[in-house]
């Protein structure tokens, strides 16, 4: 028993030991090799920062762009959800036909997608993909509303 705990912790050691070897081995540095060299670095030029400068100006606009658009979206999708809720109270206990009840329940539940997993703001390249998901809520916030008016329910837009 001895040596089975023996040879365990000597298996452990070796393989920390391996570990600690293959992670520092694995860095640039200690092989020896130029972690990366800057463009134009072994030529002599001088690097062009205008591109990079011009690139990184037009990327922050453009987040700048999508941010605003996110925003027009979060208050969609906040009034989508109260439109929603609302709905559900008003329709909570009531009989409808089989054909009206299949086709309301389900525009809601494709409005309940929309909002189930919504996209974050990271997930939108720019703000063309923001307006898109903001017209697919607004598409199931009319939907909604029209169901609302067939029922006739007073409820808020």
């Amino acid at each position: 028993m001895k040596t089975r705990v023996t040879l365990i912790a000597v298996g452990l050691f070796l393989t920390v030991l391996a570990g600690l070897y293959l992670l520092r081995a694995s860095t640039p540095e200690a092989a020896n090799h130029p972690a990366q060299a800057a463009p134009g670095a072994l030529s002599g030029q001088a690097p062009d920062t205008g591109a990079e400068d011009a690139s990184a100006a037009a990327d922050a606009a453009r987040r700048l762009q999508t941010a605003a658009a996110y925003t027009e979206l979060e208050a969609s999708r906040k009034s989508l959800q109260r439109q929603l809720s609302d709905l559900k109270s008003y329709l909570w206990g009531r009989e409808l036909p089989a054909e009206q009840a299949r086709n309301i329940g389900k525009d809601m539940m494709s409005a309940q997608y929309l909002l189930r997993n919504p996209p974050l703001l990271g997930a939108f390249e720019d703000a063309a993909g923001v307006y898109a998901e903001k017209d697919r809520v607004q598409a199931a916030a009319v939907r909604l509303q029209e169901i609302s008016r067939t029922l006739g329910a007073s409820m808020t837009p």
